[in-house]
């Protein structure tokens, strides 16, 4: 069974890896996993005390920043992003903007409404690292 998730784990990856990456296909695929807000939360949280928790947690960070960092390079080598973007702190920008919107689900706001926020947000930070900026 674990060897079924990690292969699908994989194809998601790849549909990261090779779409347009919206809001919709991004949140799509966090929706698959489970992934709730409170389930991230009280790990973070558990984290310090249980240094195997610690280890998963740094571990996914790792794999979600590289994975992240990859598509801002492929950005990079296509052109669409500026050479001079940094794949590496941008991920790690990405991924602190989503999970700190993920404090307002937890405290009752609707889904829609940070999710909202995230893509805006992402957008907005994209936008200063386009080389042909949308007018």
């Amino acid at each position: 069974m674990l060897q079924e998730q990690r292969g699908t784990l994989q194809r998601d990856i790849q549909t990261l890896q090779s779409s347009s990456l919206d809001g919709e296909t991004f949140f799509a695929l966090i929706d698959k996993w489970g992934w709730t807000p409170n389930l991230f939360l009280s790990a973070a949280s558990e984290a310090p005390r249980n240094p195997k928790l610690k280890k998963i947690l740094a571990d996914g960070y790792k794999t979600g920043v590289d994975m992240v960092g990859t598509f801002i390079e492929e950005l990079k080598t296509r052109g669409i992003l500026k050479k001079e973007a940094n794949p590496r702190l941008t991920a790690m920008g990405v991924i602190a903007v989503h999970d700190g919107l993920l404090i307002w689900e937890v405290a009752g706001m609707n889904r829609q409404e940070p999710r909202k926020a995230f893509v805006e947000i992402i957008q907005t930070m994209f936008s200063s690292l386009l080389v042909h900026p949308v007018s």
